[in-house]
């Protein structure tokens, strides 16, 4: 027997907003700046620096540090490699089954900008005034992950099963095509009975295909194949309208207006396979038959725009210093969301196959305020060697909100706010980088970033502390510059993310979800093409 449901479906309004949460908050507000070649090589350290169209989403006054105008374009290859290890056991620290290669490349356009630059012919006061158009990637989300491995002691349709119990799910309940009737968290459970996972217990319960009921608790009647994957792709960019003043060439002013384009997609699926179909007999239509394999699979997109400001300053109080800062408004985005699930199962002797299509579109829209973010520089430059620069940057993510998009009121999210004001903190960036000029028109650099886990998690005595889990990344790179209007820049950055700890479904009953480990490095190799003017 073959059955596949396939639902295309999100929450209405009717539904409490369960989809969102404190990854959302943390996916949707974090910022992994790029920019151009030159930006990405000095470590994103442009606070107090300018001069760059990279700087300007840092900086919106570094725009005005240049006597010039100038157009930059930078083509990018990002290549994210990574490992996965899976644990049935829930602790691939101790019980591995060994490790999964993943890998994903994808040519990307990380800045691409326009800066005017007009001269007032003043010997003092205001020198020159800046306006442009800069386009700089702040986040990409693709990855592509597999794991799994043989599984003794428990499975997602034992998981889909226990979840229809404890909610005291009715048949009639779980039949339904109309998904909004229900909370969004049961919706798999729906997808689950329609596509055979799981059945009546007899007992006014449900089970699965692959357990048995030993001593009054279910486990598996058998060893299963498991395995997980994901893939996800998309980008946060941001476009920012900039203005930029000069004073004396010793103090700079900036502001941008900054518009938000975010584009998210994510499928998942967990697929289930007898090692041997016996050990898995089941009655249905009072005919025997045995379970031979599942998979449920569940996709989601985030689509929306967002709308910022930005002021900043760079000011040199003595030659070869320069001293930076920035505040940067609360991010309002607008968000339209979409999700769908299906289910399929195979058993060894009925042949009769099942497709459901639910035919109604569900979105849910919302509004996502991320946080304010602050930000300070220093920056020495040394005549006929290069520069030194530094930056720290403070967001404090406790502060995000949820929000419905037609009224101010949390409303609806107020659990989930209320639990990203507990389980998120302040994040920390601390961005260096150098310089080395050997000949006036080459240049080497050398960039370091860190940024600490904005997460904060459950400590020995109930207290919340920080974790300790910060990305590294590491950067150089090298650029020319004509005699005339050309220059051209480039860059290799590797980050170094932290171990991702992932549960492919809750813990239920006394079983208790497998564990997957996932290593991350993202490349970013980047050429800049600019002209001044």
């Amino acid at each position: 027997m073959k059955k596949t449901i396939i639902v295309a479906a999100f929450a209405a309004l009717a539904i409490n907003a369960s989809a969102q949460g404190v990854s959302d908050a943390l996916r949707f507000g974090q910022n992994e700046y790029f920019g151009t070649a030159r930006s990405v090589a000095l470590g994103n350290a442009m606070t107090a620096l300018g001069g760059d169209l990279g700087s300007v989403q840092l900086n919106p006054a570094g725009s005005a540090v240049n006597s010039y105008s100038q157009f930059t374009i930078t083509p990018s290859l990002n290549i994210l490699t990574g490992t996965a290890l899976y644990s049935a056991s829930g602790n691939v620290d101790l019980e591995s089954s060994g490790s999964i290669s993943n890998s994903k490349s994808k040519l990307t356009m990380p800045n691409i900008g326009v800066m005017m630059n007009y001269k007032t012919h003043r010997k003092s006061g205001l020198l020159n005034v800046s306006f442009g158009i800069v386009g700089n990637a702040t986040s990409y989300f693709n990855d592509d992950m597999s794991a799994g491995g043989t599984n003794r002691n428990s499975s997602y349709m034992g998981y889909l099963g226990a979840l229809s119990t404890v909610n005291e799910m009715t048949t009639t309940e779980l039949s339904k095509a109309y998904y909004n009737e229900m909370p969004f968290d049961l919706w798999p459970t729906m997808v689950g009975y329609r596509s055979g996972m799981i059945f009546e217990d007899g007992n006014g319960g449900y089970m699965s295909p692959v357990e048995d009921i030993v001593g009054g608790k279910f486990v598996l009647a058998g060893p299963i194949d498991q395995s997980y994957g994901r893939v996800s792709k998309g980008n946060r960019y941001d476009m920012v309208v900039n203005f930029g003043m000069n004073f004396s060439n010793r103090f700079f002013i900036g502001a941008n207006l900054g518009i938000v384009d975010l584009d998210y997609s994510f499928n998942s699926y967990i697929k289930e396979s007898a090692q041997t179909s016996d050990a898995f007999p089941v009655t249905i239509s009072d005919k025997p038959d045995y379970f031979q394999s599942m998979k449920f699979r569940q996709g989601y997109s985030a689509t929306g725009s967002g709308i910022y400001a930005k002021i900043g300053i760079i000011a040199v109080p003595v030659e070869g210093l320069r001293l930076g800062a920035t505040i940067q408004t609360p991010t309002a985005n607008y968000i339209t969301e979409r999700a769908w699930f299906s289910g399929e199962t195979e058993y060894a002797h009925n042949s009769f196959s099942e497709t459901i299509y639910d035919d109604e579109d569900y979105l849910y829209n919302y509004k996502f305020v991320a946080p304010a973010r602050y930000s300070v520089g220093a920056a020495y430059t040394i005549p006929g060697f290069g520069l030194i620069s530094a930056d720290y940057e403070l967001a404090d993510f406790s502060t995000s909100k949820f929000r419905n998009v037609n009224y101010s009121s949390s409303g609806s999210f107020d659990d989930v706010n209320n639990a990203i004001s507990r389980a998120t903190g302040a994040q920390h960036m601390l961005r260096v980088g150098a310089e080395y000029t050997p000949l006036s028109n080459i240049a080497f650099r050398a960039g370091y970033n860190l940024t600490t886990c904005a997460e904060r998690s459950m400590g020995d005595f109930d207290d919340l502390q920080s974790v300790s889990a910060p990305t590294h990344a590491f950067a150089f790179g090298a650029g020319y510059k004509s005699a005339g209007s050309f220059f051209c820049d480039a860059a290799v950055r590797c980050s170094v993310r932290p171990y991702e700890y992932l549960y492919p479904y809750p813990d239920y009953d006394d079983n208790i979800s497998p564990e997957i480990r996932i290593a991350n490095d993202l490349w970013s190799l980047m050429l800049t093409f600019g002209w001044r003017f």
